[in-house]
């Protein structure tokens, strides 16, 4: 397995340098399969190469989002993690 420091895209970027405890993904390739994971949530993506993978997670911090505004009403918990990825990812 290996394990590779990742920089997210610039929109993320941008938007998680204002973020002090914002932490950068974890980005990991076994087998061929490249994984980024964000620490805070779990949401992960995948893909054959490492942007793929990036792409991938980026769209699923997205729709993971998107979910969570669409709700009449959120737990603590995911009122935290709903503001978390509007600070990262608008």
């Amino acid at each position: 397995m290996t394990v590779t420091e990742w920089r997210p895209s610039q929109i993320v970027e941008t938007r998680a340098e204002a973020r002090t405890s914002w932490s950068a993904p974890v980005v990991e390739e076994q087998d061929g399969r490249w994984t980024v994971r964000d620490v805070e949530t779990g949401i992960f993506g995948t893909g054959p190469d490492a942007q793929a993978a990036h792409r991938d997670f980026e769209r699923a911090l997205r729709e993971h989002r998107d979910v969570l505004e669409r709700q009449e009403e959120l737990s603590p918990e995911l009122t935290v993690q709903l503001a978390y990825l509007r600070e990262l990812i608008g």
